[in-house]
């Protein structure tokens, strides 16, 4: 076999949780292939004497969107070893984009980066990426406050039945298109203006679909425990497993508030929460 490349000398990690073990390993067509010998005829061998080589990182909440059609090598992922970004975080995406300031803001963003592509649904901006040789692989939420803005628009009011049931049409028709889940920013606009129930039927309709909720929650400081309880209702309510993003606590007595909030985790747990 002759391979593209022959990385020997190297510590490889396989990602089982098995210890390293020394090795060689090559890559031919795109494809590892771990059992090789260390002469084995390569186009390019790469000695990695005192190195580690093992399956490429995941970068679980990036904001890097759109952003990979600016930078398609995705250089401040690589050379950290992320091989696969999970976007569409904190309640925004870079689709679906149906509102009227949404669709201001994307097209103003394409002009100051000179972005010719353009995309109005996740299909469309999926098939996007797969046109553009990026560096890395990518995974992505739809973003609740690109529902809410084409569903009820940008003002701060509880959504109508029918309002949600349109949000609740767009989240799985996103979900149909490519979208791993329902993404939440529960502290920024217009995700914000959003009621727990609403976001329990909104969930609902990811459930069948196998998505899961990530949430960026309400307060991480006094009220930290109450938005963690918030996320956890979501999700045994919608039946979806659950992601809380950036779990920390701020200010005065931040240590016993985040304690309490890991508790109601561990709880939620053990009655069979994912």
């Amino acid at each position: 076999m002759n391979l593209d490349y022959l990385i020997r000398n190297c510590h490889i990690i396989d990602g089982t949780g098995a210890p390293a073990v020394p090795g060689c390993i090559g890559i031919k067509e795109g494809r590892v292939v771990l059992t090789i010998e260390k002469n084995t005829p390569a186009e390019q061998v790469i000695d990695a004497r005192g190195q580690v080589v093992c399956p490429g990182f995941i970068d679980m909440h990036s904001h890097t969107d759109a952003g990979l059609l600016i930078d398609p090598r995705a250089q401040s992922k690589i050379t950290q070893g992320i091989t696969l970004e999970v976007c569409g975080q904190c309640g925004f995406s870079a689709a679906p984009v149906l509102d009227e300031a949404g669709r201001a803001e994307l097209d103003d963003w394409r002009k100051r980066y000179d972005i010719k592509h353009n995309w109005t649904t996740v299909h469309d901006f999926l098939r996007v990426l797969e046109s553009t040789p990026i560096a890395i692989n990518f995974v992505t939420f739809v973003g609740h406050s690109n529902l809410r803005a084409a569903a009820v628009g940008l003002e701060d009011r509880e959504a109508t039945p029918d309002e949600i049931d349109k949000i609740r049409m767009l989240a799985a028709e996103a979900l149909n298109q490519g979208a791993f889940g329902l993404s939440t920013g529960l502290q920024y606009p217009p995700s914000s203006f959003a009621n727990t129930d609403e976001l329990v039927q909104v969930a609902a309709a990811c459930a069948p679909l196998g998505g899961i909720y990530a949430s960026h929650t309400r307060d991480e400081r006094e009220g930290l425990a109450e938005s963690d309880a918030e996320a956890i209702e979501i999700g045994e309510r919608g039946g979806v497993a659950v992601q809380i993003s950036h779990h920390k606590g701020y200010g005065e007595g931040k240590l016993e508030r985040t304690l309490a909030a890991l508790e109601l985790i561990r709880q939620a747990r053990r009655r069979g929460l994912d």
